[in-house]
């Protein structure tokens, strides 16, 4: 049994040894061995089958593949998009992130995006994230642009989406991820809009907390008694 994936993987390596191999079938290929080599402590191979895979896709409707359907390929790439959260493949995370923008539904693909972009965002403050970013006080830096990315991210998710509960969850991320870069106008905005969309959430208390911390950060003292 231990052989089995051994042998799939070289034939879908077989594929890919014809001259240009192109169409589906090398399509399919790509993205198994992409998905196989995740777990890889340098993910600059798995990266490149992924983007084989997605060459020439530019929308989910031109997604053909026969043997992996769209929702497959989409489990793929999130479980490797999982994988390299964990691993801190930051970059690597963030070029799958940004190309799974082209076969996932939007609302998904944006949300998956703020997602690792919170991820390496929490990871550069962390002293081994210093020590990746070449000292703290860049790594800090970094942190806080990447936390106002990740909530612009989920404010586009909160704008595309329906659902009001899901809507509602995603301008709470926003805001959260906007109090964690200090940008307090910002944050004032977002949880006016949540309190709005859910004003018997079980956040509420929290969100008028920091709403009042956010208006006393802008001098705006009268207002942020309110708030409190």
């Amino acid at each position: 049994k231990n052989e089995q994936p051994t042998h799939a993987l070289e034939a879908f390596e077989k594929v890919l040894e014809f001259p240009f191999p192109k169409g589906e079938a090398a399509r399919q290929a790509n993205l198994l061995l992409a998905q196989s080599q995740n777990t890889e402590p340098d993910p600059t191979r798995s990266l490149g089958h992924f983007q084989a895979a997605f060459d020439g896709i530019d929308s989910q409707n031109l997604w053909r593949a026969k043997w992996i359907d769209l929702n497959r390929a989409r489990e793929l790439v999130e479980q490797s998009l999982d994988v390299w959260m964990r691993a801190n493949q930051h970059a690597a995370a963030r070029a799958l992130a940004e190309m799974n923008m082209r076969i996932a539904e939007p609302s998904r693909g944006t949300i998956l995006l703020a997602q690792v972009l919170e991820n390496q965002a929490r990871f550069l403050r962390d002293p081994l994230g210093y020590e990746r970013a070449g000292g703290k006080e860049k790594a800090l830096a970094d942190s806080r642009n990447l936390f106002l990315q990740a909530a612009a991210a989920n404010s586009k998710a909160a704008e595309t989406l329906t659902d009001p509960a899901q809507q509602s969850a995603h301008l709470w991320l926003a805001a959260k991820q906007n109090h964690e870069a200090r940008d307090y106008v910002r944050v004032v905005e977002l949880l006016s809009k949540f309190l709005a969309v859910s004003p018997n959430s079980d956040k509420s208390g929290e969100a008028w907390y920091l709403m009042g911390e956010s208006l006393a950060a802008l001098k705006r003292d009268a207002d942020s008694l309110v708030a409190y």
